[in-house]
């Protein structure tokens, strides 16, 4: 009898709660921030500085490309796709639901000087 009273008071705490203020985030601003440097390079440029082992990029690359794929399917795992009429690259962002900041179709700018190329079943990934 005494564990049926315990379960129906935290049923009823939990009731009480309110959802313990996970609704008290505010929307993200509607602002739109767009950056001014001009792309210098290609994504198969990019895919010609990678040599078979993790490498670090030191030029001031900077990349410009179409979203063509996120983690909103579930098919990556915190990446998204960026192409150009050249090719294209998984760019590794290292956070969850990147589709909300990084949706498909939208123009990205990438700034790649210190980040990783790697290749992961043969896709060539950048951010690693």
């Amino acid at each position: 009898m005494m564990t049926k009273t315990k379960y129906a008071i935290a049923i009823l705490l939990l009731i009480f709660c309110d959802g313990c203020g996970y609704d008290r985030f505010e929307d993200l601003p509607d602002t739109e921030e767009r950056s001014t440097a001009e792309s210098n390079a290609s994504l198969s440029m990019l895919m010609e500085r990678y040599y078979g082992d993790r490498t670090v990029i030191t030029d001031d690359l900077v990349l410009s490309g179409m979203i063509s794929a996120n983690d909103e399917s579930g098919n990556f795992y915190r990446s998204f796709v960026v192409e150009d009429e050249s090719g294209a690259v998984e760019v590794c962002a290292g956070f969850y639901d990147v589709y909300r900041f990084y949706p498909k179709g939208h123009r990205v700018t990438i700034h790649a000087v210190g980040l990783a190329l790697g290749c992961y079943y043969g896709v060539i990934q950048m951010g690693l």
